[in-house]
């Protein structure tokens, strides 16, 4: 069987149009303001189709670990919920990771952050260091629990099987290292 090279995999990838409807700028473009969360969960398809990480690492994503400025998506932790225990350990391989996000990725980031930042700064407060990139909190400081995030994908109707995927390199930043 031939295999496309890695490179041109992690190209293709990354060649969605911003305006596309299923792209949560191409929603908003279209006038779809279902509120906060159906733009978080927007972001949050989005995020694991492009990147392809496992669900609790995104919903344990945190404002710090994402470099706009490099286009670099950094996911270092876990975050699972067992018994109700709420606990953020190592990433199922052990390992952390840097991920290339491409500049349509990066520019839906910025207007989400600064969407979540506008509400803690209308009563004089800013979003902490530690805030999570998706959370239901004001402050965001408590990250979606991961079945819920997976229960809301289902109610909006999604099926998403990346597992495939997940074992193919999707940034063409990492590829180039390999």
């Amino acid at each position: 069987m031939n295999r496309p090279e890695p490179c041109r995999v992690s190209q293709a990838a990354h060649h969605h149009p911003p305006a596309h409807p299923g792209h949560p700028a191409g929603r908003r473009r279209q006038g779809d303001r279902r509120g906060a969360r159906s733009a978080a969960l927007g972001l949050y398809l989005w995020l694991v189709a492009v990147t392809g990480v496992r669900r609790g690492e995104l919903c344990g994503l945190q404002i710090r670990d994402i470099d706009l400025d490099r286009g670099l998506v950094h996911v270092a932790s876990n975050y699972v919920v067992r018994a109700g225990q709420r606990v953020r350990k190592d990433t199922k391989t052990h390992q952390d990771r840097w991920l290339a996000i491409d500049p349509g990725t990066c520019a839906l980031i910025a207007d989400y952050r600064g969407e979540i930042r506008a509400e803690p700064a209308a009563v004089g407060v800013g979003l902490r260091d530690g805030a999570y990139l998706c959370s239901n909190d004001p402050a965001h400081s408590q990250p979606w629990n991961p079945d819920w995030a997976t229960h809301k994908v289902a109610a909006a109707g999604v099926k998403l099987d990346i597992t495939g995927g997940r074992h193919m390199n999707f940034s063409p930043k990492w590829a180039l290292k390999t």
